[in-house]
């Protein structure tokens, strides 16, 4: 049932829990019983509203023995906490039907007060079975015990002790080990709505209207871990038609249900596609439909649908395609992906895709970590397949793309997108409305957020638009609805990581509002050197009026949507207000800018009564040759530690190894360093006082690249310390090792270890270029042209530059190469017009190249 109320004015807001019911069912957990029986004993993360959560567990141990009464564990609430209304351990049938057991709760320990129990029937396999108490719980030590087993029971347990706080027994006597436990609070919290901002009220721009309708469609396929999201859905002939990403006991697959309207009731979810290519091992997800005339070898189709899938790492995404006639039935032509985005093992890879109709052709969005977390516009075919036409849409950054429509009523395109920023990861869904009907030109205007505040859910998560059969908005009466992948929060019937389906109705026009004011840019200042990973943000003054940004950046001064590098809308969101900048630093929000390359950039500010462009813009910046891979704290490069290790960061960061198997890492599943080794050679660091890097004995550096499979063995580099320590600077050459100075490869993982302990004081560490170094002057052969070999200001000197430049096809392409470069040097200042001459004699009388 819909409700009445809007969500837009402060005074109508929902409460954490509002739409959670107080069922005693045994919420899911992840396995079946031969699946989860090795995972690894440790306490896991607890949820939202949870005290306590002991979720792992390694051995079942049996309620039904028949030498066996009781089965407990004691467990600590403490001062402080949230009061707990309710207590739980995960338990399993062996597959059976029929089983139960009864719980109860006790004060102190076995003997101690019944504070509470419960009978419990029919209990599911590896499942939380959890009694909700009559009276909270305070602080104190409590006694969860399980008895009168009917049928096959086993509580799942740990063989370690792996909680501090209380310990495992078996008939009223301690044991070694714990068994699973949860203690939570499932009274609803009130949750604040999203911070002020002008022209919004509680995260809504004024003159909209975000209306939450709850949970649309529910499943549970008795997995132990189901979950639905990233919705696609069809109005046709009256009937709903809907395509989703759900968990399934073999793993991800697409699921499809219809109803017709105006409430009919949903019909039972059928999985309509699923892995059986082997590039879609983990899972087949985030479809996309739309209805159009599509062939391939000869056969004629009625459906089309784009979706992603990912390998066994769970990273490298990849574009697929499937055809049908009906909806359910569907056919994949081929055995490769359709697209994937090279060098993504350890990265998200393409994939969210959303297909519509733009001038009677059918194109794609898409997202893509590969283009700097891009929103990607292509044509498709008259077979499906994709066609050359491409753009990239300002809808990047720290969001993640989830669909796109355009509005036939008013000419204008609506898109949507989920956060990916840390804390807020998933949590909020955000709405835009094109200024234009241009989508390879427009700006967006910011509409609003829908978020716990709003919906009820702690999660919002890959929404898709209500279309009609072409792709296009279906907006009765102009009302756009909204379906997505909310999560509960693990009260009723559901496990704290299942979502299910619920929708969200959006109208209205956003409030009159003059054009915003004069904006100009600030960092990275104009003609600056920044680092091609850390370019540290870029930041702007701020427009009176703005209620968005649009931030480019591009190798051409141009900035057009074909030629871009990076192009997002800076908005507010739930946390924070709107903010004249764009950090760089979080997952989504990484650059993997090209070296020794010149890049442009500018800003718009951006009102539902206009835009202003900057005054001053575009800037332009060059980024170096090399990486400085930073060692401070809050630093782009992200740092962790392996066995032991201790690190400090800082300008001078402290390394402590141990022992050989203590070490340092950057680089992780899905923030990959990301660093090009196409004009790299080496590393080199830098030594503070008081370091004794020689006393390390050799350094081991450790190294994957994105290309890499993940089964192929890492990449080993051992070097002496003390041998190549030239004062407080150690270079290791890595020329000729794999992937270094190859176009296209990068460095994804990195770890550095050493064969003896020790303690360093790190000031510095670089990913050196080939372009530095060299003799004092510029000499070709045997010709000395007497002109100083001038670094360039960023490391790279002459000769370094023609070194990387080739090899060369011959003399002829040497002295080309040379006169070329010493008429940039001229224009530049670098050289004067005498030591250009002397410079390309030299070349012309050697023999290299020849």
């Amino acid at each position: 049932m819909r409700s009445d109320r809007t969500f837009h004015h402060p005074l109508a807001r929902r409460t954490r829990g509002g739409r959670r019911g107080r069922e005693r069912v045994a919420a899911l957990a992840a396995g079946a019983l031969v699946a989860v029986s090795a995972l690894a004993a440790g306490i896991a993360p607890a949820q939202a509203g949870e005290v306590l959560r002991v979720g792992s567990w390694d051995y079942p141990a049996d309620l039904h023995d028949l030498a066996t009464d009781s089965l407990g564990q004691t467990f600590e609430l403490p001062a402080g906490a949230e009061l707990v209304d309710t207590v739980g351990g995960v338990f399993a049938n062996y597959g059976q039907t029929g089983s139960g057991l009864t719980l109860t709760l006790r004060a102190t320990g076995p003997g101690g007060t019944v504070l509470d129990t419960e009978v419990f029937t029919n209990i599911r396999d590896n499942a939380w079975v959890e009694l909700s108490l009559d009276a909270p719980l305070g602080p104190g030590t409590y006694y969860l015990e399980a008895t009168d087993a009917v049928g096959l029971v086993a509580w799942w347990s740990n063989t370690p002790n792996v909680y501090a706080g209380g310990t495992a027994y078996e008939d009223g006597a301690p044991v070694a080990g714990d068994r699973t436990v949860v203690a939570r609070n499932t009274v609803p919290v009130p949750v604040d709505p999203p911070v002020a901002q002008p022209g919004f009220t509680d995260g809504v721009a004024n003159g909209m209207t975000f209306e939450s309708e709850g949970f649309t469609l529910r499943r549970d396929d008795l997995s132990g871990f189901s979950y639905d999201y990233a919705p696609s859905v069809i109005v046709e002939d009256g009937v709903e038609k809907m395509w989703w990403c759900g968990h399934n006991v073999n793993g991800d697959g697409v699921y499809y249900s219809q109803r017709d309207q105006p409430d009919g009731a949903w019909s039972e979810p059928d999985l309509v596609l699923s892995a059986d290519r082997a590039w879609e091992v983990v899972h087949v997800c985030d479809p996309s439909v739309i209805r159009g005339s599509f062939s391939v070898d000869g056969v004629g189709y009625s459906y089309l649908m784009y979706y992603g899938a990912a390998d066994l790492s769970g990273q490298n995404t990849k574009l697929g395609v499937a055809y049908s006639n009906d909806g359910v039935t569907w056919v994949k032509h081929s055995d490769e992906a359709l697209l994937e985005e090279p060098g993504m093992i350890f990265d998200y890879g393409v994939g969210m895709p959303a297909l519509f109709t733009m001038d009677g052709d059918v194109y794609v969005a898409y997202y893509d970590t590969g283009r700097n977390s891009a929103p990607i516009v292509r044509a498709v075919n008259a077979d499906g397949t994709l066609g050359a036409d491409v753009f990239m849409l300002a809808l990047s950054g720290g969001d993640t793309f989830a669909d796109l429509a355009f509005s036939p009523a008013e000419q204008v395109w609506y898109a949507t997108t989920k956060s990916q920023l840390p804390g807020l990861s998933d949590e909020e869904t955000y709405v835009y409305r094109s200024r234009t009907a241009d989508l390879r030109t427009t700006d967006w205007v910011f509409l609003g957020m829908a978020g716990e505040w709003l919906t009820g859910f702690p999660r919002n998560h890959n929404a898709g638009w209500y279309r009609t059969a072409d792709g296009s908005l279906y907006e009765p009466g102009g009302v756009k609805r909204l379906v997505f992948g909310a999560q509960d929060g693990g009260q009723g019937t559901t496990d704290p990581d299942k979502w299910d389906l619920a929708t969200v109705a959006v109208s209205g026009t956003p409030d009159a509002a003059p054009a915003p004011g004069a904006l100009a840019l600030s960092t990275p200042a104009d003609a600056s050197a920044v680092d091609p990973l850390d370019v540290n943000g870029f930041s702007w003054s701020a427009s009176a009026g703005a209620t968005s940004y649009v931030l480019k950046v591009g190798t051409d001064p141009s900035l057009s949507s074909d030629t871009v590098e990076l192009s997002t809308t800076v908005h507010a969101t739930s946390a924070a207000g709107l903010d004249p900048r764009f950090a760089t630093g979080s997952m989504t929000q990484r650059m993997s800018l090209q070296p020794d390359t010149t890049y442009y950039w500018s800003v718009t500010a951006v009102s539902p009564g206009g835009v202003a462009e900057a005054t001053d813009g575009p800037f332009s910046f060059r980024t170096t040759p090399s990486y400085a891979l930073d060692l401070d704290a809050g630093s782009y490069v992200h740092w962790s530690t392996l066995g032991d290790a201790r690190f400090t960061p800082g300008p001078v960061a402290l390394l402590e190894l141990p022992t050989a198997a203590s070490g340092l890492r950057t680089g992780a599943d899905y923030n990959p360093l990301r660093a090009d080794l196409s004009g790299l050679d080496g590393f080199e660091f830098t030594f503070a006082g008081g370091s004794d890097p020689g006393g390390l004995g050799d350094l081991v550096l450790t190294y994957k690249l994105q290309s890499d499979a993940r089964d192929e063995p890492a990449h080993t580099v051992t070097a002496d310390i003390a041998a190549g320590l030239d004062g407080d600077v150690l270079t290791v050459d890595m020329t000729g090792q794999p992937g270094w100075g190859v176009a296209g490869e990068r460095i994804a993982l990195l770890t550095i270890q050493s064969s003896a302990p020790g303690t360093l004081q790190l000031a510095g560490l670089r990913l050196t270029a080939t372009c530095e170094g060299g003799p004092a002057t510029i000499v070709f052969g045997g010709q000395d042209s007497g002109v100083p070999n001038y670094d360039r200001g960023d490391r790279c000197t002459f000769t370094g530059l023609v070194a990387a430049g080739g090899p060369y096809a011959g003399h002829g392409a040497l002295v080309r190469a040379v006169r070329v470069l010493t008429e940039a040097w001229r224009a530049e200042g670098l050289f004067t017009r005498a030591e250009a001459q002397r410079v390309q004699v030299a070349a012309s009388r050697s023999n290299l190249g020849g």
